[in-house]
C-alpha cells in the first residue's frame, strides 16, 4: 500500500508533465525579431535624371547642408570641393555650380550607386548595353577610361575602367567586354551634360 507523501507526490508529478510547453521562439527561428531596416545614409545611392541619393540640383553647396544628409559620414572641403568621407574612404566629390551657391558636378566612385537601369558599380560592360556611338575616351582624372552616356539620361555619366588600356583612342569590341563601371559623373543644372565628346561645361 502506498505511503500517504508518495499518493500526494504522484499527481504533482503529472501535472508538471503536462504543463504548457515552451513557446519562446528558438533562435534563429521564423519568429525572431528582424534586423533593422538600414538607414537612407546606409542605402545604395539611387541616381537619376533629378537626384544622387538625397542630393538634388537645387542642395545649397555647403558642408552643413551635405553634412545634414549624410550624418553618419565625414564631409569636409578641400579645393573648393567637398569630399564625403566613410571609413577613409572618398565616396562622394561635390563641386559647385558655376555662377550659383548650389551643386554641379558630382562624382561617385567609392559609394554604392545605382543607376536608372539598375547599374552598378563593377558591373561588366557587356551587361549594360551601351551604344558605342554615346562612348569617348576620358581625360584628366579619366585618362585612358572610356565615357559614355545612355539616351535619355543627359545628366549621368557612366566611367568605365578597360584593363591595360594606356592609349587616347577607343578600345576594339573585344578589348572593351573586359571593361567595368568604376564610376558614376553626375550634373545638375540645365541640360546636363553637353553631347558625348564634348567638354562637361
Amino acid at each position: 500500500m502506498l505511503s500517504r507523501v508518495a499518493l500526494i507526490l504522484v499527481p504533482l508529478a503529472l501535472l508538471v508533465a503536462c504543463g504548457p510547453a515552451n513557446t519562446s521562439a528558438p533562435t534563429g527561428s521564423a519568429g525572431a525579431v528582424p534586423a533593422p531596416a538600414a538607414s537612407p545614409a546606409d542605402r545604395a545611392l539611387a541616381l537619376d535624371e533629378y537626384a544622387v541619393g538625397p542630393i538634388v540640383a537645387q542642395t545649397p553647396f555647403t558642408v552643413a547642408a551635405i553634412q545634414a544628409l549624410f550624418p553618419k559620414d565625414q564631409v569636409a572641403l578641400s579645393d573648393e570641393v567637398i569630399m564625403v568621407t566613410r571609413d577613409d574612404v572618398v565616396m562622394l566629390e561635390i563641386r559647385g555650380e558655376r555662377g550659383l551657391a548650389t551643386v554641379g558636378e558630382i562624382r561617385i566612385a567609392g559609394r554604392s550607386g545605382l543607376g536608372p537601369r539598375g547599374e552598378v558599380l563593377g558591373m561588366a560592360w557587356p551587361k549594360l548595353d551601351v551604344p558605342l556611338k554615346r562612348c569617348w575616351m576620358g581625360r584628366d582624372d579619366d585618362l585612358h577610361a572610356v565615357i559614355c552616356t545612355q539616351p535619355g539620361e543627359p545628366v549621368l555619366r557612366y566611367v568605365f575602367e578597360v584593363p591595360g588600356w594606356k592609349r587616347n583612342t577607343m578600345p576594339p569590341r573585344e578589348v572593351l567586354a573586359s571593361a567595368s563601371l568604376r564610376g558614376f559623373i553626375w550634373k545638375s543644372g540645365a541640360g546636363g551634360y553637353s553631347p558625348a565628346g564634348g567638354a562637361t561645361g
